[in-house]
């Protein structure tokens, strides 16, 4: 069996009972370098695959074939259900049975930041090879707040594409590296955060209700 597991946002205290039962369960690992190495206490005896753009796909379809004989867990960052669409669309096109395990969402630790419900937001992810268009939800930015995970050092983007819409007033919150050390938090405007330097690991909070 293939479990594709959320490991959380992070913090490797947030991940589930669930999700470190089935990492221990698992004979082969799999993810990106910096996702496995959060649970080096749990891979003693297991092969161990890391993830790179380059060998992706092939290593994908080789833990698919190992799957049909052995539990393999292909560890990601935090829910899989949360803007991890075209990593399962990867696993379903191998045709090969497969199980969620849940995590802990950085959407979850961003809305605690700001104190929000998930009701007064509607998220987007910019974050992948076809992103989301802030424009397709700039409708609702009255009524709600947005919560974007913005491109790879997209920051500035960002901030381009919603002054572009009208939001340059609104104002606008960055969590770097949430719950991780070196988390970090910056508050100002959408004009503000223009100027703004930010990594790859950045949740933004865009509040036209508030001035």
């Amino acid at each position: 069996m293939l479990y594709i597991v959320g490991v959380g946002p992070g913090d490797p205290s947030l991940a589930t009972l669930k999700a470190v039962d089935t990492i221990r369960g698992c004979r082969v690992v799999l993810g990106w370098r910096s996702v496995v190495e959060r649970f080096k206490h749990l891979l003693d005896g297991k092969e161990v695959v890391y993830l790179t753009y380059g060998n992706q796909e092939a290593e994908l379809r080789r833990a698919a074939e190992r799957a049909a004989g052995d539990e393999v867990c292909l560890l990601v960052h935090g829910d899989p259900l949360v803007s991890d669409w075209e990593l399962l669309e990867r696993v379903r096109a191998l045709g090969v049975d497969f199980e969620v395990v849940n995590g802990v969402s950085s959407v979850n630790v961003a809305l605690g930041r700001v104190g929000l419900d998930l009701a007064q937001v509607v998220f987007l992810t910019m974050h992948a090879s076809r992103p989301q268009d802030v424009a397709e939800v700039a409708c609702v930015a009255r009524s709600r707040a947005l919560v974007i995970f913005p491109p790879p050092g997209g920051i500035r983007r960002l901030a381009e594409a919603l002054i572009s819409l009208g939001m340059g007033k609104c104002r606008a919150v960055v969590l770097e590296n949430l719950t991780l050390p070196g988390e970090w938090e910056w508050r100002g405007s959408v004009e503000e955060m223009a100027e703004l330097d930010a990594g790859d690991l950045a949740a933004v909070v865009v509040d036209c209700r508030v001035s």
